[in-house]
């Protein structure tokens, strides 16, 4: 072990004898790194000559903007070469998928099929088809002909069905064909050639009609796929028919979908910053009797992650990820028919802090509120261009379900597809609507611990309106405003998480640090266990609890996720002690989010409580989450925003103080002032808000000298007494207390000597170091300088640290 003391700096003579006080009010944002990595970004000036008496500061946590938002809502998106397409294809900006295939019956038209002379043709007479008497159907006869289909795309299709109904003829039907005039179906290759794939052969008895089934082969299957019918002969136009009905690409009765990579790498073909996960958007319109489920991917593995799979349109809660563990993901799709045949059409994927709704089914089932004589449109297919929309006049309004936010908010955006209406924001229930022009983004990193929610409105735009020469207000008409989309955007980032300052690095803090479950700072992210994540399994049971602490305050917003694997979710309730805050049902993982009612009553039933515990600057009440069900259920993604901040006010004999003074020893002044790096870390990334709200410097002590005595290197130190000799000047006082500090950076002891000769005051591990039991202190004063020595040495259990250091 060696013993080291602080190096005192070279002698510099004083001009003037006062106090020096900081300007107050100087502040700085700036951003930690974390992974408890010291940041060097915030800086304190003092004179070089004085030292430092006492420090205020305040502090905030300050927001690292991470999220940005995205939509994908094209068919540059579904049909992106990194996706992975199994009976879907992108159609005028929608996914979907051809449930009940491509049927032609030819009952009105020939559909797109081409003849090669007039020996084939759609024909309805005679009525040979299908449907008997009434209807059309292919027919060939005479001799050699071809009848082909339009091209259609089934590149990336594992396999197709293929159905048809063949019928040779007979008497009513024409003639039957004989031997050699065979009817053949056969499909073309990439290359271009065809391949006949089962042929009919006439002649011999008459048969009865026929349904033709089998599965195209791989060869058929590409991006320019074609099926042709094929009559090889026949003797004249009186004779040798054949009639085909109702051809059926009989696509599968599922059809899946996996997207491209949403991830932090600079690969992934949706690149968003590294930070917590938001929830995704589905915006999707399901069929009575279809299904549309949906399976989160590691877009590394391609493996699915276990829980985070669900159905049907809404909140997909991958805000519940571990964005530590999972860097990528992807999105696997699966649809299923309804009964006649159609699928989920899927309009758009939002995420990163962003919600996107075209209004596809009745926004009132989504948690919208239609206000006054306000109408849902639905699409009408007699008018295509024409998309669904809310729609209004005057006095009535459309709000938007609250969209909350899945981490420290940071900005706010709104773009909307609309005419004749006036939008609005608010970001409380209690707060007045502020219009807004769109479209429309604000920074709100000043506003992260009191916003936590937005909400938008439209109402009638009164600027719009005529008053048809009169002033009379009854004789006023406004045009009716019309809303058909919507992107909603509230953008969260980082807040770092146990902020702290440790000047030595020696894991002695002068300020910080904080208990893990209290999470980010003014970002409430963590549970009970002081993860992301907790585990509250219901298992055999049905029931299972788990707790996190939530801040004693007005809360703005309250959000986390459900994700349940190896049996199913039925509910979460949650209480404050025996009081009930909230209690959903579900079926699965989902995310969930406190609406208005319940976040006052979560906000008053909070107040009420007297067992908290505090943190930097904070109150926290412990809830309890209740889950039911069977099988495993992970909860994660908690998010709750709150406002807070701490003052740092440090005196004379503090510890923030004393590291402050200690640690100059050796810089080099500039200007006549001392920079000194204050060492700001955290264990995550996030931002930082400090205001110099006051800092005195004194220059009525000056250190002049410092050095130690006996410091030898022995097998064992505690043996040897040591003595620490430190000169100063004193200017206008005089000393009357002498301090000594030890330390192996894991404990500290300290010392106070008073120098009138009463009893010497031990804190902390003051036992580790034992004062010489005759002479702990001499005091040596000569006009101006005042040497002091204190002599001690250590106990044994110190013996083995590798240094101690004294001031």
């Amino acid at each position: 072990m060696v013993m080291h003391h602080e190096d005192a700096p070279d002698h510099i003579e004083l001009f003037d004898h006062v106090v020096a006080q900081a300007i107050a009010g100087e502040h700085s944002t700036f951003l930690l790194p974390g992974n408890d990595v010291a940041s060097t970004s915030f800086t304190l000036d003092v004179p070089s000559d004085a030292p430092i008496t006492n420090v205020h500061l305040s502090v905030e946590p300050s927001v690292q903007p991470t999220q940005t938002g995205f939509t994908w809502n094209s068919n540059a998106i579904w049909s992106a070469s990194t996706a992975v397409h199994n009976g879907t294809f992108g159609s005028d900006d929608v996914l979907t998928g051809d449930g009940g295939g491509t049927l032609w019956d030819f009952n009105t038209n020939a559909g797109g099929w081409t003849f090669s002379n007039s020996y084939s043709a759609r024909v309805t007479s005679p009525a040979c088809g299908f449907n008997g008497s009434s209807g059309g159907s292919l027919r060939t006869y005479a001799g050699s002909t071809y009848a082909t289909s339009p091209v259609i795309d089934f590149s990336g299709v594992s396999a197709m069905p293929f159905h048809a109904w063949v019928h040779e003829g007979r008497s009513g039907c024409g003639e039957t064909p004989d031997g050699g005039e065979d009817l053949q179906f056969q499909y073309k290759t990439a290359s271009g050639t065809w391949t006949t794939f089962n042929t009919f052969s006439g002649g011999g008895s008459q048969t009865s009609n026929f349904q033709y089934m089998t599965n195209l082969p791989p060869a058929a299957l590409h991006t320019n796929s074609q099926v042709r019918i094929h009559q090889t002969s026949g003797s004249s136009t009186c004779c040798d028919y054949w009639f085909v009905d109702d051809v059926h690409f009989a696509t599968p009765p599922s059809a899946d979908w996996t997207s491209p990579t949403i991830g932090f790498g600079a690969s992934d073909f949706q690149k968003v910053n590294a930070g917590p996960w938001a929830p995704l958007y589905l915006d999707a319109a399901v069929p009575a009797g279809g299904e549309l489920n949906w399976t989160i991917l590691d877009g590394i593995t391609n493996q699915p992650i276990e829980g985070f799979h669900g159905s049907g349109a809404g909140w997909i809660p991958t805000n519940a990820l571990d964005w530590t563990q999972h860097t990528s993901i992807k999105v696997h799709f699966y649809l299923e028919p309804a009964p006649d045949g159609r699928m989920a059409s899927i309009y758009s994927l939002s995420g990163d802090g962003l919600y996107a709704s075209q209004f596809q089914q009745d926004p009132t089932e989504l948690g919208w509120t239609l206000g006054g004589n306000a109408y849902y449109a639905p699409f009408a297919p007699e008018h295509p261009n024409t998309p669904p929309s809310v729609n209004g006049s005057d006095g009535d309004t459309l709000l938007s379900p609250w969209l909350s936010t899945s981490g420290a908010v940071a900005s706010a955006m709104v773009t909307a597809e609309y005419s004749d209406a006036n939008i609005s924001i608010r970001y409380a229930e209690n707060e007045p609507w502020a219009q807004i022009s769109e479209p429309f983004s604000v920074n709100l990193a000043q506003a992260e611990g009191t916003t936590g929610r937005i909400q938008v409105q439209f109402s009638t735009d009164y600027s719009l309106a005529t008053s048809n020469g009169s002033t009379n207000i009854t004789n006023i008409t406004t045009p009716e405003w019309s809303v058909s989309g919507l992107e909603l955007g509230l953008m969260a980032g980082l807040q770092p998480a146990t902020p702290s300052i440790d000047f030595e690095g020696d894991g002695n803090l002068e300020w910080g640090g904080s208990d893990a479950r209290v999470g980010s700072w003014g970002m409430q992210d963590r549970f009970e266990n002081g993860q992301t994540s907790m585990a509250v399994n219901p298992g055999l049971s049905g029931y299972a609890t788990g707790k996190a602490w939530v801040p004693v305050t007005d809360l703005s917003s309250f959000s986390f996720s459900a994700v349940s694997y190896n049996g199913n979710l039925d509910g979460v309730l949650l209480r404050v002690g025996n009081d009930e805050i909230a209690n959903w049902s579900l079926n699965g993982s989902a995310y969930l989010a406190l609406d208005s009612n319940q976040l006052n009553l979560f906000t008053t039933t909070l107040a009420s409580q007297t067992s908290t515990v505090g943190a930097l600057g904070t109150s926290f009440a412990e809830v309890t989450f209740e889950t039911t069900g069977t099988g495993n259920v992970t909860l994660g993604g908690l998010a709750i925003p709150y406002a807070t901040g701490t003052s740092i006010d440090a005196g004379s004999d503090s510890s923030f103080v004393l590291a402050l003074n200690t640690i100059r020893f050796g810089l080099t002044p500039s200007n006549g002032l001392h920079e000194i790096t204050v060492p700001f870390s955290s264990s995550t990334p996030g931002g930082l808000h400090v205001a110099v709200e006051g800092m005195n410097t004194s220059s009525a002590v000056q250190m002049v000298g410092t050095e130690m005595l006996i410091d030898d290197p022995v097998l064992t130190p505690s043996q040897r007494w040591q003595t620490m000799n430190t000169t100063y000047n004193l200017y206008g006082s005089s000393a009357s207390l002498a301090r000594l500090d030890v330390t192996d950076g894991r404990t500290t002891g300290t010392w106070l000597l008073p120098m009138s000769g009463s009893t010497p005051v031990g804190i902390g591990s003051f036992d580790y170091i034992e004062l010489h039991p005759d002479s702990p202190l001499v005091v040596i004063e000569n006009a101006l300088e005042t040497t002091i020595s204190i002599t001690f040495r250590i106990e044994p259990s110190w013996d083995d640290a590798e240094q101690l250091r004294a001031t």
